[in-house]
């Protein structure tokens, strides 16, 4: 009797590790947009600023298992329609996708871009935060604080060591545990988690993309600048910080 009390306490153990290796994360990701007062008065468009949205917001989701994970996205509108104005979102709420195998630290990203599909296979960046002693709730869960500056972007990120797996959204992690919350001052972006599960994924379910033109991150990134540049010279477009927050304003 006692051998089979133990053997299904070590089965019990091993199920509850098994499940603490895989489950699910939706998150929230708002982008807020700077409204060029100066640009939309050069327009005439001054009087119908009130009208614009301040902000743009949609859900994700990441799903893990302990070697890989898959952070997707979920498509919202993004036009609103007027009679003389059309406004167009520039955002990355389109069908991007961020795969990562853990085990051998590979990053392959899909993007859609201005319609064009991009496929940017790398490696997974050395991330060096710097952990504060600052702290909140997110979830129930306590979560501290930490930073990441380097000479493209300023990250922070609220993690918790109670959920100790060292992932998050994007491709961020590499913290002593699970990112509840992340922002980026240049893009003005907030990804935060609104729900967290543990569940049982099979990693054949996951699936790596594979859909548009392959590219490095650096002509990636290449191209969304060019192609900003562009559509502001030609609609005078106002610009919220890098390409993850632009407004493009086109009269009909």
């Amino acid at each position: 009797m006692k051998k089979i009390f133990t053997i299904l306490l070590i089965s019990s153990f091993l199920t509850s590790l098994s499940q603490n290796n895989s489950g699910i994360v939706s998150y929230e990701e708002t982008t807020s947009f700077n409204i060029d007062m100066k640009k939309l008065e050069e327009q005439g468009l001054a009087g119908l600023a009130n009208n614009f949205p301040t902000s743009n917001s949609t859900k994700k989701q990441l799903i893990f298992t302990k070697e890989v994970t898959l952070y997707s996205n979920k498509k919202i509108d993004k036009k609103d329609n007027d009679s003389e104005t059309q406004i167009m979102f520039m955002t990355s709420d389109s069908d991007n996708k961020t795969y990562i195998n853990l085990q051998n630290k590979e990053v392959i990203e899909q993007r859609d871009f201005m319609g064009k599909g991009f496929l940017i296979n790398g490696s997974l960046e050395k991330l060096n935060w710097k952990i504060t002693g600052e702290t909140k709730i997110i979830l129930n869960y306590p979560c501290i604080k930490a930073l990441l500056n380097d000479s493209n972007k300023t990250i922070e990120a609220w993690f918790t060591v109670e959920i100790p797996l060292s992932i998050g959204p994007e491709n961020y992690g590499q913290l002593p545990g699970m990112i509840l919350e992340l922002t980026s001052k240049e893009t003005r972006k907030t990804i935060k988690a609104i729900d967290f599960k543990y569940t049982e994924v099979n990693i054949d379910s996951i699936k790596i993309p594979s859909e548009g033109k392959k590219v490095t991150k650096e002509e990636y990134n290449k191209i969304v600048d060019k192609k900003i540049k562009e559509m502001q010279q030609e609609y005078g477009g106002s610009n919220s910080g890098g390409s993850g927050g632009t407004i493009i304003i086109q009269q009909q």
